[in-house]
């Protein structure tokens, strides 16, 4: 009889126990995972940051700006659709002639539209699509995004010593970026998104000190080299969805004009570079799902042209900084899935643009905060997290404050609440406890 009362009394422990453990059953729908087909999603707690890049007044020729509009680039700068060239003559033998030798060893022939590539006039390249000149007969641009294009870079794209663009995006191409590749110290923009490049980045990639945008999402890419830190003209950096290991160099911050930086779920670890709060044009920072740890540090607080933070899904510690409040263009944060600690900061109520706020599996306690809700938000996740009590029940259901937003669930099993008499109810696990030890003084 007495085995029997306490198997029950454990088995009741373990029932009641479950789901302070299991996950998240809303977890499969949070819009900051992975899909199960491990294809990368647009990630809404990250804005698409559009940035223009210029050539130089000494340049000829208008480098193509990009639109944003069409959904195909989710990061900065590229243009996702080969622009009409400006000049209509000659091109340069020798790059019509590289032209040639991409095409042929890329499976030209198979590309969804390789009009003017097969033309046997050696000097007309300037009119092959997604080819654009300057008015020297130079090429400037080659912009084949999702157009058939496979099998490796050829070394001989090194030739195009005057290109200032190269989009290869959602192509099949294989292998490695070509040393080659990092020689083309002109080139503005590169995009090669979702093409299946594996290895190591290129250390030459330092020389490339015009680059504005570098765009390597969606690879195997396996490290970031450390001269990337010379790239001081940078101002949008994805290099998300890799296999990306090591740490995050603080000489990262010398990338001074960087607007967004897009890391997540890569293999990164050590902690968060303190020298990033240099960079203070920055509108984006994605650096979810890695293994980061450590603390958020202060000095982030003061990047107050944010307008997204995810830091979400690491092994971030501490508490959320107190001065984030500072953050007054902050439209999307997410802390979620860390070891965060401490109450929620007042000065959050200060995010008067907020609209998205993911703060959900850490270990925040206190009492949840009785402010308002910022009149663009439209999601909101705080909980599962150990507060110690609510804002009064009229505040909760007022459709005005944070707490109705964030759908905040004041139930004895979500919130550990005060009682009247001025007793903390117990965490779960510890009224488990004491009631086996009630029912076992009774057997």
């Amino acid at each position: 009889m007495k085995l029997s009362r306490l198997s029950l009394v454990l088995s009741l422990g373990l029932l009641l126990a479950m789901p302070a453990f299991s996950q998240d059953p809303t977890e499969a729908s949070d819009p900051n995972t992975t899909p199960s087909d491990g294809s990368a999603s647009e990630d809404p707690t990250v804005p698409s940051i559009d940035v223009t890049v210029n050539e130089s007044p000494s340049e000829t020729g208008a480098l193509p700006q990009p639109t944003g509009t069409d959904g195909t680039t989710s990061t900065p700068g590229i243009t996702p659709n080969p622009p009409p060239n400006d000049t209509q003559q000659a091109g340069s033998g020798a790059d019509c002639s590289t032209l040639k030798t991409i095409y042929s060893n890329m499976n030209g022939p198979n590309w969804l539209n390789k009009t003017g590539w097969e033309s046997q006039d050696a000097s007309s390249c300037c009119s092959w699509f997604g080819v654009s000149c300057n008015n020297g007969g130079r090429v400037k641009g080659i912009l084949l995004p999702a157009n058939g294009v496979s099998g490796p870079i050829p070394p001989e794209i090194g030739q195009l010593s005057g290109l200032l663009s190269l989009d290869l995006s959602k192509n099949q191409l294989v292998g490695q970026i070509p040393e080659s590749l990092w020689s083309l110290v002109s080139l503005i923009s590169l995009n090669l998104d979702g093409t299946g490049l594996s290895g190591a980045i290129g250390e030459s990639i330092g020389g490339m000190a015009r680059l504005q945008n570098l765009h390597l999402r969606n690879n195997t890419l396996t490290s970031i080299p450390e001269s990337l830190s010379r790239l001081t003209t940078l101002r949008g950096l994805a290099l998300d969805h890799n296999q990306l290991q090591g740490s995050i160099s603080e000489e990262i911050g010398n990338l001074v004009k960087l607007q967004a930086i897009y890391f997540k779920h890569n293999m990164l670890n050590g902690t968060l570079p303190e020298s990033l709060s240099r960079c203070t044009n920055l509108r984006a920072i994605s650096l979810s799902h890695n293994r980061i740890q450590g603390n958020i540090p202060p000095s982030y607080m003061t990047l107050t042209n944010l307008t997204a933070l995810d830091l979400s899904h690491n092994g971030l510690i501490g508490p959320i900084p107190g001065d984030i409040g500072n953050l007054k263009k902050m439209e999307k944060l997410s802390l979620s899935q860390n070891q965060l600690v401490g109450p929620i900061p007042g000065s959050l109520g200060a995010l008067e643009r907020l609209q998205r706020l993911t703060i959900h599996l850490n270990a925040l306690n206190g009492v949840f905060p009785d402010m308002p809700s910022p009149k663009n938000m439209t999601f909101c996740k705080v909980q599962p997290n150990p507060f110690n009590g609510c804002p009064p029940d009229s505040h909760v259901r007022d459709r005005t404050t944070l707490a109705f937003q964030c759908h905040l669930d004041c139930s004895p099993k979500s919130i550990h609440t005060v009682t009247a008499a001025g007793a903390a109810m117990l965490p779960t696990p510890a009224f488990i406890v004491l009631l086996a030890i009630l029912l076992l003084s009774h057997i």
